[in-house]
């Protein structure tokens, strides 16, 4: 065969060669894994332990200023009758500090008193007369309906009545009220006007501070500061000047002397007063929960996919695996395990799992 003969046939042949070229290769079968020993010292192992965990949480505190009260009379050009306190007193809520001279209320307040005790006497008369009348009038065919409808005229009378004195006896109490300056809360007079016994009083001028003595209170507040009810007693780590551990007690805001409180604060007492200057904060460590006798774990160890908690632990021949667990309490570092594990286990910690 000639070479121009032959040259067709090594063109097919090149062709077929690259064709085959092009072609994909078949899928090479997937191999099975392969289970093998890890070194334990490759991992930051973790014995499985039981004991008690506590879930502390940090709740942020600040010196309340001492709570202040300027009393003054509400009702001017009258004689001060008494000053019952001095500068440095101490008193409690409701006591009467000062007051003014009532002579012009005495006697219209007594007579409407008594009038209130006659009106309560002649309905209990009334009541009794009726029960008379009943038997009276029951001879009678209607003598029964008389005896009611007699009752229950003098009934509405005497409630006409009674309702107008109390309306006159709300008034003059809320009058003389108004002459006396009373605490609203529980402290110590700081401050003392030069008024005294016979001087005219002069309408909303204040003549006595009264200080609650708030200067060792702190207020906490975030959303864990409801977890310190009244009675929770707590040390506080207060920062900066008189800085410490002092021990305090959560209490009503109004015992305190906080008139104002804000909204979700607690409030808390020192058990020894201590004078803080302005801006003083502090923290207060409080165990929100705690299990006692219980397995746990460091909470690193646990993964979460989606719903699914699960750890990597090696077993008795160090074989690396994974084991689904359920958790009771998150107390932070710490994780109470339910279920999924035992004590003694081993479980891997870290970022090399």
């Amino acid at each position: 065969m000639n070479r121009k003969a032959m040259l067709p046939l090594f063109f097919l042949m090149a062709v077929n060669l690259c064709s085959c070229a092009l072609l994909p290769k078949e899928d090479q079968p997937l191999t099975a894994p392969v289970m093998k020993k890890y070194d334990p010292a490759q991992y930051n192992i973790y014995t499985v332990t039981r004991g008690d965990i506590q879930k502390n949480v940090t709740i942020s505190v600040s010196y309340v200023h001492a709570v202040t009260q300027t009393l003054s009379f509400q009702t001017g050009g009258l004689v001060i009758s008494k000053v019952n306190v001095s500068k440095g007193d101490s008193v409690k809520k409701g006591d009467i500090l000062a007051s003014l001279d009532t002579s012009d209320i005495d006697g219209p307040l007594s007579d409407v008193k008594n009038q209130l005790a006659a009106n309560e006497t002649a309905a209990q008369n009334s009541e009794a007369l009726y029960q008379i009348d009943k038997k009276i009038s029951a001879l009678t065919p209607d003598g029964n309906s008389r005896a009611a409808a007699d009752y229950a005229a003098r009934s509405a009378d005497l409630e006409f009545d009674r309702k107008a004195l109390q309306l006159r006896l709300d008034l003059l109490q809320k009058k003389e009220a108004e002459r006396y300056i009373t605490a609203g809360i529980d402290g110590v007079i700081s401050y003392m006007a030069p008024i005294k016994q016979g001087d005219i009083s002069i309408k909303n001028s204040g003549i006595i501070t009264l200080d609650s003595g708030s200067s060792s209170v702190f207020s906490a507040t975030g959303s864990n500061a409801p977890l310190l009810v009244p009675g929770t007693v707590v040390d506080i780590n207060v920062n900066g000047d008189n800085g410490g551990t002092y021990r305090a007690k959560a209490g009503d805001p109004a015992s305190l002397g906080i008139t104002e409180p804000s909204k979700d604060a607690a409030y808390l007492a020192l058990d020894e007063p201590v004078n803080f200057p302005e801006n003083t904060f502090g923290t207060i460590v409080y165990t929100a929960d705690e299990r006692k006798n219980v397995l746990y774990i460091p909470s690193a160890a646990i993964t979460k996919v989606r719903d699914r908690l699960f750890v990597y632990l090696l077993d008795e021949n160090n074989i690396k695996t994974i084991r689904d667990v359920k958790i009771g309490l998150d107390a932070g570092a710490n994780s109470e395990i339910t279920d999924g594990l035992k004590e003694g286990e081993k479980i891997i910690v870290g970022n090399n799992r």
